[in-house]
């Protein structure tokens, strides 16, 4: 029960506690975070608003922090698993501003290259549920089905009506057969 520490250990004191900047600093060496959620976990870690407001301005200005670069490197890491738009509404819930996310997804995420990985996705999805549903009864249900789970991960439904109709002998094997 020999404790070398005098002092109140729920008491945070300068000297033993990392400044807001050392703090965001170590975040930032982990992984980019945007502004308002470095501003969040330097509020969780109970730094004052002024110290967190300087700390935040000081990244900034050395261009550690940047929405912009942030919303472009998020939508390169997760362009090939994700639709523009889910991508945008994350972006959106990680504090950055409207225009940083439409300037990115421009740059770094263009609607052709959606469609590509929207079509990518697909076959993906399609091999899995076509296994579960191979009885010719239930063939609408599936492309009706698997239409609508591509849909739910934000890929536009007309970009995925398409690429149904450019793949009949997939969705339709009957007409595969007779074209």
């Amino acid at each position: 029960m020999n404790n070398h520490n005098t002092e109140d250990p729920g008491q945070d004191t300068k000297a033993h506690r990392r400044s807001a900047l050392q703090q965001g600093l170590h975040y930032l060496s982990c992984r980019r975070v945007s502004v308002w959620e470095m501003d969040q976990r330097l509020q969780r870690a109970r730094y004052p608003q002024e110290e967190r407001e300087q700390a935040i301005l000081n990244l900034q200005e050395w261009k550690y922090l940047d929405d912009g670069e942030f919303a472009r490197a998020y939508c390169r890491g997760k362009k090939e698993r994700s639709s523009r738009k889910k991508v945008a509404y994350e972006l959106g819930r990680k504090g950055v501003s409207g225009e940083d996310i439409a300037r990115a997804l421009d740059q770094e995420y263009s609607e052709e290259e959606e469609m590509e990985y929207c079509r990518q996705h697909m076959f993906k999805v399609w091999d899995k549920m076509s296994v579960e549903y191979s009885s010719k009864q239930n063939w609408n249900y599936l492309v009706e089905a698997f239409k609508g789970r591509i849909a739910r991960k934000g890929y536009p439904c007309a970009g995925i009506q398409k690429i149904v109709e450019e793949e009949p002998g997939l969705f339709f094997p009957d007409t595969a057969k007779e074209t």
